[in-house]
């Protein structure tokens, strides 16, 4: 009977030691596949963020070629306006000239004209 029971004891022994066994090899592949998940989330959310990074470095650096021609076109624009400002005041400047030219032609003129009328 008493090696009976030891036998018994044996065979629950060697099942708890499987259990135990097969217990820890769950948690440890349960503990693998969690920090896996994990792992992958933090590869997932990086990329996301360096996709983010990027794109805002494109975004950047677009701006700021926009900026540079935008600032081309402004002093292109802007040396095109002073050369017309320049001819505009130089014109005028001839205009105004032609003009005290003429009415000093016709001031004259017209006194020509009244000494004439009075010596008639």
């Amino acid at each position: 009977f008493i090696s009976r029971v030891d036998e018994q004891s044996a065979e629950v022994m060697q099942t708890v030691g499987k259990a135990e066994k097969e217990r820890e090899s769950k948690l440890r592949k349960i503990e693998k596949d969690t920090r896996d998940k994990e792992m992958q989330a933090v590869r997932a959310s990086c990329e996301k963020f360096h996709k983010v990074v990027v794109s805002s470095a494109d975004l950047y650096q677009c701006n700021m070629d926009k900026t540079a021609r935008t600032n081309e076109e402004n002093q292109k624009r802007d040396k095109k306006l002073a050369a017309t400002r320049e001819k505009l005041a130089t014109t005028i400047t001839i205009k105004a000239h032609d003009n005290d030219s003429t009415f000093a032609a016709l001031h004259a003129e017209t006194k020509s004209l009244n000494c004439q009328k009075e010596t008639l």
